[in-house]
């Protein structure tokens, strides 16, 4: 009897040191990428058409308010960089929630049908309802005509 309580003590002891070491395991990737989200938000903010340095982008943020450095990253930089971030937190929000809706790990939009539903309406707001036609942005309109030419110049 005691060999067998010896035998179950011990596999719980091993099961609780390999949880450890997962766990572990799991603070130092979460540290990692953290590290690696750091630094895409710092070269995101300083390269561009106008590389600046990082003590330039420094002292831009800190320090000078009248320069071209100054406008660059509190005009253009550093809003895009932060609505990147916050873009991509809203899309791996979206699909951590659709999968737990769907209660499948692997639940993607175009297996589901949202895809198809978005390009659905996308659709019907194009073709159909043409008065909304100015709120889209003229990219997407000129897109919309070179995905639909084909079906316009196809031989009859």
């Amino acid at each position: 009897m005691d060999r067998f309580k010896n035998n179950s003590i011990k596999s719980k002891l091993d099961i609780k040191v390999k949880h450890n070491e997962m766990h572990g395991r799991k603070i130092l990737l979460l540290f990692v990428l953290a590290i690696l989200c750091l630094a895409s938000f710092i070269i995101s903010v300083v390269k561009g058409s106008h590389n600046l340095t990082i003590i330039e982008v420094m002292k831009a943020l800190f320090i000078e308010k009248d320069t071209v450095s100054h406008q660059i990253v509190w005009n253009i930089r550093l809003p895009r960089t932060l609505i990147a971030g916050i873009v991509g937190m809203c899309l791996a929000l979206s699909g951590a929630i659709l999968q737990g809706v769907m209660r499948n790990p692997l639940a993607a939009p175009n297996i589901i049908g949202v895809s198809s539903g978005a390009g659905l309406m996308a659709f019907i707001i194009l073709v159909v309802l043409e008065l909304l036609w100015e709120l889209c942005p003229v990219s997407c309109r000129h897109l919309f005509y070179l995905r639909c030419l084909p079906l316009y110049h196809y031989p009859s």
